[in-house]
């Protein structure tokens, strides 16, 4: 066989590929002294490169809280791991930006000579991003009185209000009553991920005892279970003291059940709960079903905003698209996650969501995240 010929790049095309990137890049001393940068550093920050040189990126950088920038120094230096995330910082004009920032630490004989950092600058996309946030939750609110008026006119002509419904008008009577529930679902949907996109949504976290809700949740929807003909219930120890929003999490069983109860006919629906052993201060509820299952082209689709997995060839309801990336944002605004932990056609899924331990450091640092939020954005609902 013949032998693969090594590419060998040339210094000063590295150079000149470094020079001449789309994104800024510097190079700093371990210190955090700046000894190079590149020409984009202008381009994004109005400074020169000779401008920066022997000075910190605090000149263009300082617009975060401090903890931020314990936790940037904390991961770079400490743990010796690279380092991504949202920044705001400050142009040569004092105009104010915000960068997509990966700071990594330079190693050599496990120890730290210096580090590489690099910007992308991300204002407009972040403005765009804010007006279409802004205009969902303008038409949102628009469309909910109409809807409301809508949904109350079709109830009380199902109540004879407005007199005998005669047979042939309950068909579409009844379709437009399910078209309007699923319009209403769809616009605070819509609001609710605005406004935790936004960082408008409010969060009240407190400690209580998740086998309670857990019961309560259960017993509400009995009712649709025993009409599906599917059995609810509990598996192992779920006597846990969690510290989120009750309400929030309650929202998140309803969704991952309420699912599970669209794609089970006959079956079950199974929660329980473990602690992880990889991070001690966290639990993880799983909700287990018998259903249909997702096929692997599906599970891609599970967390995207509006996408939604093909379940009308199983002949099921179809929904928003926003349940389940609802569910997620929610998840990991309380310091956890929501993920699918396995899913088999014919065999049935396992979605799972972690929740930070009472009186643990994660459930300190969850206060401490839902409290900043909560003071840069002061109308929260």
């Amino acid at each position: 066989m013949k032998k693969k010929k090594k590419t060998i790049i040339d210094s000063n095309i590295f150079k000149m590929a470094v020079e001449n990137a789309f994104n800024h890049i510097i190079i700093t001393d371990s210190e955090g002294i700046i000894i190079y940068a590149n020409k984009a550093v202008q381009k994004i920050t109005h400074y020169s490169p000779t401008e920066v040189i022997g000075k910190t990126p605090a000149v263009w950088g300082k617009q975060m809280p401090i903890e931020f920038y314990k936790k940037l120094w904390k991961t770079i230096k400490t743990n010796k791991k690279p380092f991504s995330g949202e920044v705001t910082n400050r142009r040569k004009n004092g105009e104010k930006y915000i960068a997509k920032s990966v700071i990594s630490p330079i190693i050599k004989h496990n120890k730290i000579i210096g580090y590489i950092g690099t910007e992308e600058d991300i204002t407009k996309q972040k403005q765009i991003d804010k007006m279409k946030s802004d205009f969902i939750s303008i038409a949102s609110h628009e469309l909910r009185t109409p809807l409301a008026a809508i949904k109350g006119l079709t109830s009380m002509i199902f109540d004879g209000d407005f007199g005998k419904i005669t047979k042939n008008l309950i068909p579409p009577l009844k379709d437009v009553q399910l078209a309007t529930n699923r319009l209403i679902e769809l616009v605070n949907n819509l609001l609710n991920v605005s406004r935790i996109e936004a960082g408008r949504m409010k969060f009240t976290l407190t400690d209580f005892n998740l086998q309670i809700l857990i019961k309560e949740v259960v017993d509400l929807l009995e009712p649709i279970s025993k009409q599906r003909k599917t059995l609810i219930g509990t598996e192992g120890k779920i006597n846990y003291q969690v510290y989120a929003d009750k309400e929030k999490v309650r929202e998140i069983f309803n969704n991952l059940i309420g699912n599970s109860l669209k794609f089970v006919d006959s079956g079950k629906i199974t929660i329980s709960v473990k602690k992880t052993i990889s991070k001690k201060d966290l639990i993880v509820v799983y909700v287990k079903d018998t259903g249909i299952g997702i096929s692997s082209d599906d599970q891609h689709k599970l967390f995207n905003k509006f996408e939604q997995i093909s379940s009308q060839q199983y002949g099921r309801p179809q929904g928003t698209g926003l349940g389940l990336y609802i569910s997620k944002l929610i998840a990991k605004k309380m310091s956890g996650d929501l993920w699918l932990e396995h899913s088999e056609l014919k065999k049935g899924s396992v979605f799972a969501f972690s929740l930070p331990l009472s009186g643990t450091l994660r459930s300190i640092k969850s206060k401490l995240q839902v409290k900043s939020e909560s003071d840069q954005h002061p109308d929260q609902k």
